[in-house]
């Protein structure tokens, strides 16, 4: 089986016969801990993730993009139709690097700037090696690369290469017809048939002739068909997501190939340290186009997760793309390429075979059980607006049984394999809102409880834009005209909301939806400073999208300003984290109270027995809480009376002051650290 070059260097060498000098090398070389494990450069990481067209608008790309016929397109985001150089661009995140690097961030994950069809916020890409001139140059590029490196960060960015848009020129010429040299570069397939083997007519006598899609497929996103007509080819073409993102082939090995070199090696010669693989778990399809199982009748068209999640071949593909594109650039231990996966979906025995080191697939993947609470991301069953929030009255046990889940992937493989620490991202809600409260009375607390948490949790730590800062969802009185989302603004455009007869009961229950789990909740612009359009951007129309309308209360100036900030708690907290990460980065999880609905206790452990004791209150109420015996340490005091020593906790760090702090009890919203 294939294997990290640092994987098998680490398993040959005899360490017995090196001299004490040697031996000292080979440790620093290959990151031997004291526990004699290796431990990659990723492992022990702070990642902070950018998401360009909401960071900084450098005032550098004004321009305009499309023109009004154009822009009639029934998957055209509103970005696209009316906004001119409004958006954040790559001089941006140039201009604040060193805002990013004062938190203590090792690695930025950039959201892609790659050339794109400017439907999917850049997720649709029309070309792997170019820059969209909406982000600016390639020149821009290789200096935020250089700016990056010479601040002592590494650079990952978004690898989407499940799919392309159907702008991309791999694309326009495997639509022409069935025998071009792209023609399987895509996955095409023949209308569905009877059982005489004639091809199945949905429309009506007297209609343009339209077929029948092969199976019962439904798209993300777009919540109807997952396949769309060409009528060049007379086939159907698959798309996940979009119509206009259609499914790469990756059964044809020169489509791989390409892949490989436009979109990886072409990155790794410009000295990007790795790459988040976008829906990584979905490049192999199960190819006989089985109907999927029927679960809602809310339409023809059902979840087929069964049949592009974890398919067939999607290890020996990840192990190949391992091998082939990026082995050959790492350099032992420091440099060794980073690859972390995208993997909804995904029980526990699979996880790890994409996980564990000696596979040479993903170094760490991002998990969504927890994200999925409450209802989210499962239209089927619940619309968005009834998704659940932790205030609402989902369970705290079920949110404890999603992380262990994650932190076991390394306590029960002994570090072999990896997971992240995450709440927040660009397809997500902000986290003050969904996990804790936004109440102006518990906020800060609340921001710093969520700090702590993320901290405290095994794995390599991801930031998303703005959460350092406890930036909140959209204000409720935005609608459908501020929203920039496609999904948002095709949910809105529902038959179930969009009535015939226009109910207003019905659009507000859209709106609704949007506000509570949409996308655009963490995609509004960064909050920079209490000036016009919040330091964002110098546009005299203002930004790409509206701000917060807290902005002048929330934003980077005024949390800079002031010590007890959750920007500042975050510095803190992650100095903290590296300062003990043999318990914090690396150590083992153990939930002490699964059932528990408010109060979320666990415990911390090395590899050789020291531990911290991890108290969060999920609840405005004041806790009552007892020690577990493992929870006191040796002071070394001396009771006058008995002569024995005591046994007293240490407070390692907490969202309360010591003043403000209580002896056995955790007053609303609080957080506090212990040291065993």
């Amino acid at each position: 089986m294939a294997q990290h070059p640092h994987v098998q260097h680490t398993r040959e060498a005899n360490t017995s016969l090196m001299s004490p000098a040697e031996l000292e090398a080979y440790k620093k070389e290959h990151r031997i801990g004291p526990d004699g494990k290796a431990r990659p450069w990723w492992k022990d990481v702070v990642c902070y993730q950018v998401w360009p067209r909401s960071f900084r608008d450098s005032g550098t790309t004004a321009q305009e993009r499309v023109s009004a016929d154009e822009a009639q397109d029934d998957e055209q985001e509103r970005t696209d139709r009316d906004l001119k150089g409004r958006h954040g661009d790559i001089r941006g995140v140039i201009e604040k690097l060193d805002h990013i690097q004062s938190l203590g961030v090792d690695v930025i994950w950039l959201c892609p700037v790659y050339a794109n069809g400017h439907k999917d916020a850049g997720y649709d890409i029309t070309d792997y090696s170019a820059i969209d001139p909406d982000f600016g140059t390639m020149a821009d590029m290789d200096e935020l690369i250089a700016q990056t490196k010479k601040r002592g960060m590494r650079i990952i960015i978004d690898l989407v290469v499940s799919h392309t848009s159907d702008k991309h020129a791999w694309f326009e010429e495997s639509r022409k017809d069935k025998t071009n040299p792209k023609a399987d570069w895509y996955i095409w397939a023949d209308p569905k048939r009877d059982a005489e083997g004639d091809f199945i007519v949905r429309s009506k006598p007297g209609e343009p002739i339209r077929y029948m899609e092969p199976n019962n497929w439904r798209a993300a996103l777009i919540h109807d068909t997952a396949w769309t007509w060409c009528e060049e080819r007379q086939q159907f073409y698959l798309h996940c997501f979009l119509k206009c993102q259609p499914d790469l082939n990756w059964e044809t090995e020169a489509c791989r190939k390409a892949i490989y070199a436009t979109a990886i090696e072409f990155w790794l010669k410009k000295g990007i340290d790795g790459f988040r693989v976008d829906t990584s778990n979905r490049m192999s399809k199960d190819m006989t186009f089985t109907d999927a199982e029927v679960t809602t009748d809310f339409s023809e068209f059902q979840d087929f997760s069964a049949h592009h999640l974890n398919g067939p071949r999607i290890h020996e593909y990840i192990q190949e793309m391992r091998r082939v594109a990026m082995d050959p650039y790492g350099k032992g231990m420091h440099d060794v390429v980073f690859m972390v996966g995208e993997l909804p979906g995904t029980k526990p025995d699979e996880l790890l075979k994409y996980m564990m080191q000696d596979r040479a697939e993903y170094d760490a993947s991002f998990d969504f059980d927890m994200c999925e609470l409450g209802g989210n991301d499962h239209p089927d069953l619940v619309d968005k607006h009834e998704v659940l929030n932790p205030g609402q009255g989902f369970l705290l046990p079920e949110m404890k049984d999603c992380i262990a889940k994650t932190q076991s992937l390394i306590s029960s493989t002994g570090g072999e394999a990896w997971t992240t620490s995450f709440a927040e991202n660009h397809d997500q809600v902000r986290s003050i809102r969904r996990w804790v409260t936004d109440h102006p009375d518990y906020w800060s607390r609340a921001c710093k409880l969520m700090c702590i948490l993320e901290c405290t949790l095994s794995g390599s730590l991801f930031i998303f834009q703005g959460q350092e800062i406890g930036m909140h969802n959209m204000p409720s009185h935005f609608g459908p005209s501020d929203f920039r989302d496609i999904d948002a603004q095709k949910w809105c455009a529902r038959p179930k909301y969009a009535t015939p007869d226009g109910d207003p009961y019905m659009a507000q229950l859209a709106i609704d939806d949007v506000l509570n789990v949409g996308r655009d909740n963490t995609r509004t612009p960064m909050q920079w400073d209490d000036s016009a359009n919040a330091g964002f951007t110098a546009h005299p129309d203002g930004p790409w999208m509206p701000l917060n309308d807290n902005y002048r209360e929330i934003n980077v100036a005024k949390q800079n300003g002031d010590r007890d900030s959750p920007l500042n708690f975050w510095r803190k907290m992650i100095k903290y984290r590296a300062r003990h990460k043999e318990l914090f980065i690396l150590g083992t999880f153990k939930c002490l109270d699964r059932d528990n609905e408010r109060l979320f206790t666990f415990v911390k452990e090395t590899w050789n027995g020291y531990k911290a004791l991890v108290l969060l209150n999920f609840s405005a109420e004041r806790l009552p809480f007892t020690f577990p015996r493992e929870a006191l340490r040796e002071t070394g005091e001396v009771d006058k009376w008995s002569r024995k020593v005591t046994r007293k906790p240490l407070v390692l760090i907490g969202n309360y002051s010591p003043f403000e702090q209580e002896a056995g009890a955790l007053q609303g919203w609080e957080a506090r650290v212990y040291l065993m």
